[in-house]
């Protein structure tokens, strides 16, 4: 079996003999990027304002549901239809790759049905929650924000509750509040990158999470039923960005006829041509909506990360996954890499340890510290 080299892009082929010590990363380390004050430069914060992003926000109930703080974060939103498939691995160590470069980070465990991110970062969540912010209303945030071992990375851990499980049953107004204390995170926080870790499936209001983001990283394994459930995902946030743009843009009309259209030419078989195609070609319906609806495709970043990668097919799902969230979905996607399947991924959480940390010179830490460094490198940073 081919060995995943460390060194290599995320297209490039498989080298030597599995299981050879690991090689240094050709990529520039997340450590030797400049520090913080990199995302407080006028060009990174112009991406991070840009109007075309928060075209395709959800419009909660929120002090920056139309005026943006005048510095922002760098939001990270981690998700995949599929359970399992390496989220919350993915979020805490991205944070240490981050932390290593001189960001300060804010996580926020949004799983709302089986929260595990403070797991990984060997911490209790000395039982208060992101529930008693939003719920309850017993706490603020700066209550429940949790020293993690990294200096320079704080957690807002989250909590289970029958209330935010189920599809709708979580209030708008609540959800608000979590906007806002992303949205605010550089004044309220200190943070430079906000990176919020997603639960499974394609509940509204973790889709609604994933679309709030800059990059949204869509996490897959290189097997059928992932890959499947990361295009509903991937589907399921196209259907939902038109919900957000026609509530912007005051055409609350315009995205149930497109999405009927739609529906209709899928049923008729023309499911070959990809959804980005079939809604150009119904911009003589409502050019102006179709307009601002790629406008906020444009506005966001989809990455790609697959997870236990064995061999160079399975790196090459992520190729295929790029191609496909692009030419079909219609949305700006990369291929940021892929973690090779490794024992040290268990073997750091049995520890309560973060991988980066208890196996620095692993392969899975070079790998981490190449998509980090593609993740900020989409912003100029």
């Amino acid at each position: 079996m081919d060995r995943l080299s460390p060194s290599s892009a995320p297209n490039a082929p498989l080298t030597g003999a599995f299981g050879a010590p690991a090689a240094a990363s050709t990529s520039r380390p997340a450590g030797n990027r400049p520090a913080g004050a990199g995302l407080l430069a006028p060009q990174v914060q112009t991406l991070l304002h840009r109007p075309e992003w928060l075209l395709g926000t959800p419009l909660f109930p929120s002090r920056h549901a139309a005026v943006l703080p005048g510095e922002m974060p760098l939001i990270i939103s981690v998700g995949g239809g599929k359970g399992g498939v390496g989220k919350s691995l993915l979020s805490a160590n991205l944070a240490a790759k981050f932390v290593r470069s001189g960001l300060k980070v804010v996580c926020f465990d949004l799983d709302f049905g089986g929260p595990n991110l403070h797991t990984y970062f060997g911490v209790d969540s000395r039982g208060v929650t992101l529930t008693d912010v939003v719920v309850t209303g017993q706490k603020r945030f700066e209550d429940v924000l949790l020293q993690t071992p990294l200096q320079g990375c704080t957690l807002i851990p989250g909590a289970r509750s029958e209330g935010w499980g189920r599809e709708g049953a979580v209030d708008p107004a609540a959800m608000g509040q979590i906007y806002d204390a992303v949205i605010g995170a550089k004044s309220r926080f200190g943070a430079d990158v906000v990176i919020l870790d997603l639960g499974a499936g394609t509940q509204f209001h973790t889709i609604d999470m994933f679309l709030m983001a800059h990059l949204g990283i869509v996490t897959a394994l290189p097997e059928p039923t992932s890959i499947e459930n990361a295009y509903m995902f991937l589907k399921t946030a196209l259907w939902r960005l038109m919900d957000h743009v026609g509530a912007r843009s005051r055409k609350l009309r315009s995205p149930q006829l497109i999405k009927a259209a739609l529906n209709a030419s899928d049923s008729q078989g023309f499911q070959s041509r990809g959804y980005a195609e079939r809604i150009r070609g119904l911009s003589g319906q409502d050019p102006e909506f179709i307009r601002y609806l790629f406008a906020a495709l444009a506005g966001r970043r989809t990455g790609i990360v697959i997870n236990q990668a064995r061999n160079q097919q399975d790196v090459n799902v992520g190729n295929s996954m790029e191609l496909i969230a692009s030419r079909y979905f219609g949305f700006q996607s990369q291929f940021l890499g892929y973690l090779n399947f490794d024992d040290v991924a268990w073997k750091s959480l049995r520890n309560r340890r973060l991988l980066a940390i208890d196996f620095p010179q692993a392969i899975l830490s070079h790998r981490l510290n190449d998509i980090a460094s593609r993740a900020l490198s989409l912003f100029g940073i």
